[in-house]
Formats: structure tokens, C-alpha cells, sequence
């Protein structure tokens, strides 16, 4: 009897593992809109490609959204801008360039800061964009952090990009 109680148990626990990891995912969405109040991210030729909220057990909070801006130039030549922005401090009405700090943080020392901001003279593939999103590693952590809210704009995806971004943001 002990057996078949600590089989069922594990039975449970796998299956809510399970279903914990397959809601770990991006998935198609609308943008939530109480996120950006102020129109801070979507004014002008700003568009949000996909967005993220997780929480870690400090508790520390972060929101972080793909951004995208077309522009055409005087001589009619698009440029495609893609940007990283993040959110943490309530409100979240303030949002930053995010980036990675490499070198020493203490000192004088600066290191070397490389800032998600990524400007394409042409319209970026699935395999460069991938590229960066893995080195900015934007993802849904599996490192302590839980996440609370996920999405992208499959809509805009398909229109700029010609391409269903699920594979790359679930990577």
C-alpha cells in the first residue's frame, strides 16, 4: 500500500512538472496594455514583437519586451532597428535599453556594456535574429526565476518577418 501511495505521488508530481514547463512558453498574444500607460512603448514607429515578466525570490521583478522600429531613410532605404527594453522598479513606468555588463564591476574598472540595440540595414532573418536573442539572452529563465506573463505579436512576426517566431523565443 505504501508503494502504491508514493507511486501515485510521484505520478502527480511529474504531471504538474509537466504542466508547469508547458506554460513556460511563449505563446501568440496581445500586448497587455496596462504595461505601457504612458504609450512610452508604443509611440511613433515603435512596435513590441514580444514581452516577458518574471519574478525571481528576492523578490525582484522584471518586465522586458522585443522591440521593433522600421525606418525608411532620405534615399528610401529601410532600416530594421530591433531593441531590448526591460522595466523593474514599480510602478514599471520607466523602461532601459537593456544590456550585458562584461569586466570587472567593481573600481574604476568600466568593463565593456553591450547594449540591445541592433540596427539592420536590411530585413533580418530567422537565424539572425536568433543569433541575437541568444546572445542577449532574451528567453524564459529556467535559472530561479519564475515567469509570470509571456507573449509575442504573431501577427507583426508574420507581416515584418515572414516567419512564426514560437521556435526561436522557445529555444
Amino acid at each position: 500500500m505504501k508503494h502504491y501511495i508514493l507511486i501515485s505521488q510521484l505520478l502527480i508530481c511529474a504531471f504538474l512538472y509537466g504542466q508547469k514547463d508547458s506554460t513556460r512558453l511563449f505563446r501568440p498574444g496581445v500586448f497587455p496594455e496596462q504595461w505601457d500607460t504612458n504609450m512610452n512603448l508604443r509611440s511613433g514607429h515603435l512596435q513590441v514583437l514580444a514581452w516577458l515578466h518574471k519574478k525571481d525570490s528576492r523578490p525582484l521583478e522584471v518586465r522586458s519586451c522585443l522591440m521593433l522600429r522600421i525606418s525608411t531613410d532620405s534615399l528610401g532605404q529601410k532600416s530594421y532597428i530591433l531593441s531590448h527594453k526591460f522595466t523593474n522598479e514599480k510602478p514599471y513606468k520607466v523602461w532601459n535599453d537593456a544590456y550585458i555588463h562584461y569586466g570587472p564591476g567593481t573600481g574604476q574598472v568600466m568593463g565593456y556594456y553591450d547594449f540591445h540595440i541592433k540596427q539592420f540595414d536590411h530585413k533580418p532573418g530567422e537565424q539572425e535574429i536568433d543569433a541575437l536573442l541568444k546572445r542577449w539572452q532574451f528567453a524564459i529563465p529556467d535559472d530561479g526565476w519564475h515567469t509570470i506573463a509571456s507573449g509575442f505579436d504573431m501577427a507583426l512576426w508574420m507581416d515584418v518577418f515572414g516567419f512564426d517566431p514560437s521556435k526561436i523565443l522557445n529555444n
